[in-house]
């Protein structure tokens, strides 16, 4: 009886440990600073003398976590996209961009967004354990997918930007494609 009452306060403390670890890491995040050079910051704004284009609008949100992914490139956007900005668009703070109203994604000039979902993006390591990475889609997806993506999120959550056309996706592959890579060429 006593070996089972240390091996159960053992348990318990295991538990309890793990617990407080939980709690210290959760807090940590909640806490964790917004990294300053982000790749938010690097990117053009809306045309000049053109309003943001943007009324926030959850009608975007409830049709997907209602399951009625009609508008073309929803599906896409479930599954590729939605796990880390998630169903409403806003993402995750610190983490994953806001896709509702984010000055990229309401760029006049949607190259740069096809770019991104093309070849992905890396976060600066800061005093994280590790970069935040958004991972290349371009291998996985057809022209005419991430255009249907990119159009679906350029309108959905209140955006208003413009279309996305196959053959501006396929003009970004190409440069994409002639661009020397620095990585010695592994995907």
């Amino acid at each position: 009886m006593a070996v089972r009452a240390k091996t159960l306060a053992g348990r318990l403390w295991i538990a309890l440990l793990i617990l407080v670890c939980a709690v210290i890491l959760m807090v940590a995040y909640a806490l964790w600073p917004t990294p300053t050079r982000s790749i938010m910051a690097t990117q053009r704004s809306p045309a000049p003398g053109r309003r943001s284009g943007f009324a926030a609008n959850p009608s975007t949100a409830h049709e997907l976590e209602a399951g009625r992914d009609s508008a073309r490139g929803s599906d896409i956007y479930v599954d590729n996209c939605a796990a880390c900005h998630r169903s409403n668009g806003e993402g995750a703070r610190g983490a994953f961009p806001q896709i509702a109203g984010n000055p990229i994604v309401l760029s006049a000039d949607p190259s740069f967004m096809i770019r991104l979902v093309l070849s992905g993006s890396a976060l600066p390591a800061t005093a994280a354990p590790s970069a935040l990475a958004m991972p290349a889609f371009g291998w996985r997806l057809s022209d005419l997918q991430v255009a249907q993506l990119l159009t679906f999120i350029r309108g959905g959550w209140g955006n208003q930007a413009s279309s996305v056309s196959a053959a501006q996706v396929a003009s970004v592959r190409a440069q994409i494609e002639r661009t020397p890579r620095d990585d010695g060429g592994r995907p």
